[in-house]
Formats: structure tokens, C-alpha cells, sequence
């Protein structure tokens, strides 16, 4: 993720990142894409590192619907709100990545990206009792039934349950 980054940054702002079409090509976009959308992944920090790398890689660049666009940036906008740093941090300079791009317009709201005339795409964190990410001692972040629902898209993955 660190190379996908620099190569990044060294692009400038407004500039796409380089290393897409590159990733792209070898198949390893795909496998990242696969990664995020494989809801028998039970690691859930590498299901934030493969978004992390996603819309890092999409720097300046629109996501495509079928990569779950909405379920990737309302991922991060949720876990940009955790009390664990690293997570936080990492999950906001995507997001400024990703905002470098003219065409993703974002809220200020956690999870408030949603077309128009749509159904939302998931619950605002802390909505219900259930719902939201909680910090558990050692700051990792810990979602709880927490269901994210793909914009339909196209093979964008369906639902992603981030049940404990």
C-alpha cells in the first residue's frame, strides 16, 4: 500500500495514480476488487487495507460501480470516524484521494452517499443499537452487524455483513 502511495503523491494533486493501469493490466486490481468483495473474508483489517488500496489506486480517478463504489467510500467514511488512529488516518487520505476525482461528489455524513431517488446504502453509524463499529481494547475497530448493501451496480459484491 505504501508503494501504491508514494507513486501516487509523487502524480501530484488532481493527477491520477499511475500505477492503476499497470495493476490493472496484471490482474492485481482484480484481486484486490475480489479481496474486498469475498464475504467469506473473515480478517476484516484486510478487507480495510484492500479498499484502502482501491481508492488509492483510483486517486483522481472515478471507481467504477461494479467495484461496489458506494460500499468502498461509505467504508471509509465510517472508519475515518474510529477512535484507532491508523485506521482513521489511512482511511481519510483515500478519501482525499478519491476526492480528487470531480465526478464523486461526498457528504459530510458518514454513509450518506446514495443516488437520487434511491433507497440508502446503509445505516448511518450508531442509527440503531445494533448498528455502527465499536473500538474494543486494544483500538482495533470491531463491526457490529453491519450491513452494507451495494448500489446494484453490477457484480459490485451484493451485501457486505460485517457481523461479529
Amino acid at each position: 500500500m505504501k508503494i501504491i502511495i508514494g507513486i501516487g503523491q509523487l502524480e501530484g494533486e488532481g493527477k491520477p495514480n499511475p500505477l492503476l493501469k499497470e495493476m490493472d493490466k496484471d490482474g492485481t486490481l482484480r484481486k484486490l476488487v475480489e479481496i474486498f468483495q469475498n464475504e467469506k473474508q473473515l480478517n476484516k483489517q484486510i478487507i480495510v487495507y484492500a479498499a484502502c488500496s482501491i481508492g488509492r489506486l483510483f486517486k483522481a480517478t472515478e471507481l467504477p460501480q461494479e467495484f461496489g463504489q458506494s460500499i468502498i467510500i461509505n467504508l471509509l467514511k465510517d472508519l475515518s470516524l474510529l477512535a484507532d488512529r491508523n485506521l482513521s488516518d489511512q482511511s481519510l487520505f483515500t478519501l482525499i484521494c478519491l476526492a480528487e476525482c470531480e465526478s464523486i461528489k461526498m457528504s459530510s455524513k458518514p454513509s450518506a452517499v446514495q443516488p437520487s431517488g434511491s433507497k440508502p446504502l446503509c445505516k448511518p453509524a450508531g442509527s440503531q443499537p445494533s448498528g455502527g463499529t465499536q473500538i474494543v481494547s486494544n483500538g482495533a475497530p470491531v463491526p457490529t452487524n453491519k450491513t452494507l448493501i451495494d448500489d446494484g451496480g453490477g457484480g459490485g459484491g451484493g451485501r457486505r455483513n460485517f457481523n461479529t
